[in-house]
Parts: C-alpha cells; sequence; structure tokens
C-alpha cells in the first residue's frame, strides 16, 4: 500500500490529537475537529469529484431540502423515530410520486442529511433541524455573479441596491422585504428561536433570566414595533418599541447589550447607532456590551465567512475585522476596554463604553 501524502498525514495527526481534546471536552474541539475534516476532504478529493460535490450534489441537496420542509417530509421522518418509515410511507404522506421522493431519499442518504437504517428504511438524522433559506438566499447567490457585471465588480454596499434586491426585483430592504413577504418573516423568527443568533424577541434575556435570577434591577427589551407587537408579554422583563436611530431612552443603565446589530448596517450607520446611545450613558458606569463576530485576521473560520457571504448578499454588508470594530467605536467617541473570545466560537463580546475626556 503506498505511502500516505506527508499532507494527508498531517491532517490526519491533528484529528487523532483533536478527537482527545474533545473526549475531554475542551472548548473549541467540536469546531477544529469539523473544519480539520472540511480540509481533510478539500485535500482528498480529485478535481472531478470537487466540482460533482460543487457543482450538483451540494445544490441538488439544498433543492431536496427545501422540498422537504414544504411537503412535511422531515416531520414525518421525525415522527417515525428510531423504527423509521419506508420511501412508499413518506410518498403517500407526503403526496409525492414514489419514483420521485425514491430518488430525492437516495440523494439525502448518500449526504447524510437522513439516514438509511435498511433497504427502504429511512430514518431522521437527529442531530439536525432544517430551516430553509432557499427561496431567499439561494437566489441572492445564484444571481450575483450577474449583479457583479452589471456594477462593474464594486463591493456592495447600498442596502437597496444589492445583490439580494437584483434577484428578488425588488427596492425593498432584506427585513422590509420579509415583512411584506409572508410567511418568511414568521420562518425567520422561527430560525432567531431556534439558534438564538440575535436576542431576537427576547431570547437571550429569557435565557440571561433562568440562568441568572437574581439580578438587581430589571431588564428591557427593545426592537422595531412590528416585532413588539407580535410579543407576548412576560414577566422576566419589560419590552418597549424603540427605533436605534433615534436616541436612546433608557438612561443610565448598567449595560446596553446589542447583539447581531451592527452587521446589518454601514460604518456610518454604525456610527449613528452608537451616537445614539451615548447621551444615555453615565460615564464610568455604563457599559456597551457588542455581540458580533470578528473575523480573524488570518484563517478565519468557516462560521465567520460563511456569515459575511450571506451579509454580503442579503444586506449587502460585512462581518468586521478586530481592527474595522476598533476604528468604528472610536469614531463614535468609544474605547474598547476588552474583547472577549470563546474557542471554536466565531461571535465574540466586545466591551466598550464611552471616552471620557480629561
Amino acid at each position: 500500500m503506498p505511502a500516505l501524502p506527508l499532507e494527508v498525514s498531517a491532517i490526519l495527526n491533528n484529528i487523532s490529537d483533536v478527537v482527545q481534546s474533545l473526549k475531554a471536552n475542551k472548548p473549541g474541539a467540536r469546531e477544529s475537529l469539523i473544519s480539520l475534516s472540511h480540509e481533510l476532504i478539500t485535500v482528498l478529493e480529485l478535481p472531478s469529484e470537487a466540482i460533482q460535490r460543487m457543482g450538483w450534489a451540494e445544490p441538488a441537496r439544498n433543492a431536496h431540502c427545501r422540498i422537504g420542509v414544504e411537503n412535511g417530509m422531515f416531520k414525518y421522518l421525525k415522527e417515525s423515530r428510531k423504527q423509521g418509515v419506508s420511501a412508499k410511507g413518506l410518498a403517500e404522506n407526503a403526496k409525492v410520486d414514489l419514483p420521485l421522493i425514491t430518488r430525492m431519499l437516495k440523494h439525502l442518504s448518500s449526504m447524510h442529511v437522513i439516514k438509511e437504517k435498511a433497504a427502504d428504511v429511512l430514518k431522521a438524522n437527529t442531530r439536525r433541524e432544517f430551516f430553509s433559506s432557499f427561496d431567499v438566499a439561494s437566489p441572492s447567490f445564484a444571481s450575483f455573479p450577474e449583479y457583479l457585471k452589471v456594477t462593474n465588480y464594486k463591493n456592495p454596499t447600498e442596502l437597496t441596491n444589492g445583490p439580494f434586491q437584483f434577484a428578488h426585483k425588488t427596492t425593498l430592504p432584506f427585513f422590509a422585504w420579509l415583512d411584506q413577504n409572508p410567511p418568511y418573516l414568521p420562518i425567520f423568527n422561527n430560525y432567531m428561536s431556534a439558534y438564538r443568533a440575535g436576542g431576537g424577541l427576547g431570547h437571550y434575556l429569557q435565557e440571561l433570566c433562568e440562568k441568572h435570577g437574581n439580578l438587581p434591577g430589571y431588564l428591557i427589551f427593545q426592537d422595531r414595533e412590528e416585532v413588539i407587537a407580535t410579543l407576548t408579554p412576560g414577566t422576566n422583563f419589560k419590552t418597549v418599541a424603540h427605533d436605534f436611530f433615534t436616541p436612546q431612552p433608557v438612561l443610565h443603565a448598567r449595560a446596553y447589550y446589542l447583539h447581531s446589530v451592527l452587521h446589518d448596517w454601514g460604518d456610518d450607520d454604525c456610527i449613528k447607532i452608537l451616537h445614539n446611545l451615548t447621551s444615555a450613558l453615565k460615564k464610568g458606569y455604563s457599559k456597551v456590551l457588542i455581540n458580533e463576530i470578528v473575523v480573524s485576521e488570518e484563517n478565519a473560520s468557516l462560521a465567520a465567512t460563511s456569515m459575511d457571504q450571506l451579509m454580503l448578499v442579503l444586506g449587502a454588508m460585512k462581518e468586521r475585522t478586530e481592527g474595522q470594530w476598533r476604528e468604528i467605536l472610536g469614531k463614535a467617541g468609544y474605547r474598547v476596554l476588552t474583547i472577549w473570545n470563546y474557542p471554536g466560537v466565531a461571535e465574540s463580546l466586545i466591551e466598550a463604553e464611552v471616552k471620557v475626556e480629561i
């Protein structure tokens, strides 16, 4: 048997080391193992296999997942639990032609989206849940090359004139389009609930209350009026409609927490949002906590770069490096106290305060 190429051997050795870290529950081990697995595939696969994967295997998987969400296929798979369900049973429940669904299921199984328990017996991969961005993000990516040709390969920076608008034939910004095109807004909100990505709908405040119920003072959740209107009043925190392009009405709070807010806006708008916080801050006491992705200057993670690409096509915006965050905060009149990171996690917590004039 021929010896393994040095590059492959090095990756396998790294995987072996990280597996031990994973067994010891070391932070970042899981994410490192995923990254190494991607690297191993890239090194091992032939050019023809890379074309096969990117050209039609992955697009087919995405399309089948979208169809499976629409016709309830994944719901039926999940309900079948450990015993699984046959392709015929799924075809009847999902109302899909049996030869067609059989082909779809085989491909989803080969890509490890579902599990093939036995011949013609499928079951859900219980580690996965599906949210379809197929209708929204995929057209934006598909038309991105043509958009760049039209714009002479300029970096998109306009909320109302980016790849998303080009693909969906609209001048509305992404969130305004969601508001006007049901059912995408509730789907997006359900995704936020599952992912807890933005603290959206107060999920982070709820979790904070559950874990630290004896906090002094009180908590306030702010969002757009149309979002606040959808919330059921709770006992753990207050809800207040607020436009962050207007001055912050809550004065002298201990902390003002913004999670995945500023990445939706360009630099000038970020500075305006931060300026509107300034008058509410008590110098030497109030802190601004910005929970955002901080893109590494070298060897950026897939989680960071993939979100940057999503921001690029949906909002014509970007994720930022540490240097870019420091520049924005400095221009807005803040100084960075520290940046908290967690191994393997793309998001960081930037702790800042308003500059004190001496």
